[in-house]
């Protein structure tokens, strides 16, 4: 089981290793391709307070994944799901959503007095395709059902596509232009 003393590392083979503060793998989670289970191009790892689960933003399968750190089972939270990924920018539940190359995420807790409680686990993911900043709420997190939702950048009412960024559009809340 991993302690909080762990940390987690990203690979260019796409693997999500577990390490224990001298240095040495515990653990070895995933592997390169679109089958259930495997990543991406996996570019950012978040982990919960407790230590249990790790969260991947799966670059290649345009999902944020998460990894059950006792067991290293790995389930889709949001973003399509492999074997078959889909680029797009709809906000909505869990698999309903579409994320375009997500790059990092951050894991926090809101609100932040309830002092890391799993259920008010909130992710901020950079959206990095869409250039938007998503935020995935919802008991979802921890295995059930989640919400995806634009908080800031391109999210509406103006820029949706890089070319659509080069046109003239007025500026958008939260967006620096």
């Amino acid at each position: 089981t991993p302690t909080p003393f762990d940390f987690y590392l990203l690979d260019a083979s796409n693997r999500l290793y577990v390490m224990d503060k001298q240095g040495a793998a515990r653990k070895t989670i995933g592997g390169p391709g679109t089958a259930p289970g495997c990543l991406l191009n996996a570019r950012g790892v978040a982990v919960s307070s407790d230590g249990q689960y790790a969260y991947v933003a799966d670059t290649g399968n345009h999902a944020i994944r998460r990894v059950e750190n006792a067991t290293g089972r790995v389930t889709t939270v949001a973003g399509s799901a492999p074997p078959t990924p889909q680029a797009g920018e709809r906000d909505g539940e869990g698999s309903r959503a579409r994320l375009s190359a997500p790059t990092g995420l951050a894991a926090t807790y809101e609100p932040h007095a309830s002092g890391g409680t799993p259920a008010n686990l909130v992710l901020y993911v950079a959206d990095t395709g869409n250039h938007r900043i998503r935020k995935i709420t919802g008991a979802g997190v921890l295995g059930g059902e989640v919400t995806v939702t634009c908080f800031a950048g391109r999210c509406g009412n103006g820029t949706h596509s890089l070319y659509d960024s080069l046109q003239s559009a007025p500026p958008e809340p939260g967006y620096a232009d």
